[in-house]
């Protein structure tokens, strides 16, 4: 894989690894700390059960609370080990995917950690602020909305569309 790569981590010591690996693959996990709505589907586009596990070669489609869509493809997973997918194109016009992997890992602390890494991103300036920046802000985000929820069980994403517009203001441009 080319390009540019982008690292993340999360720690927590307040879930398990199977817990973690539901929260980031099942649509019922993705929704309570990531997106408004997710999907995955199989075959001829049968929906996985909220509760169920994606599975390599499922599709997906995720909505944000801000009405920013994204499907794509899930090209592998190990329970409890890894989830990887794509997440956007390398380029406005490339057929070359963005792929993002996240593996979950048993922290010496008795803790869990996430790495997640996200590859194949150009070397241009559209791709350092699509996707090394906002990227980058976005799974900081993300990443710590998911620890708030397990360890005090607050979601930080603000769910009303008036007010999430007004925050806009102050994130990079889509």
């Amino acid at each position: 894989m080319t390009g540019h790569i982008l690292n993340e981590e999360f720690i927590s010591k307040n879930c398990t690894k199977e817990g973690l690996f539901l929260k980031c693959t099942t649509s019922k996990g993705l929704t309570e700390w990531f997106v408004a709505e997710a999907v995955f589907s199989f075959g001829n586009y049968t929906k996985r059960k909220p509760d169920e596990t994606a599975q390599t070669n499922d599709k997906y489609y995720w909505k944000f609370h801000r009405g920013l869509m994204v499907t794509g493809k899930v090209l592998e997973v190990r329970p409890n080990e890894l989830f990887k997918f794509t997440f956007g194109k390398k380029e406005p016009d490339s057929d070359e995917d963005i792929i993002v992997g996240l593996n979950f890992l048993q922290d010496s602390g008795n803790g869990t950690r996430i790495e997640l890494k996200q590859e194949n991103m150009a070397d241009t300036e559209y791709s350092k602020v699509n996707y090394n920046l906002s990227c980058t802000v976005g799974w900081c985000y993300f990443l710590t909305n998911l620890r708030s929820l397990f360890e005090s069980g607050f979601d930080l994403r603000e769910k009303d569309k008036e007010l999430a517009k007004e925050s806009q203001d102050y994130t990079l441009p889509r």
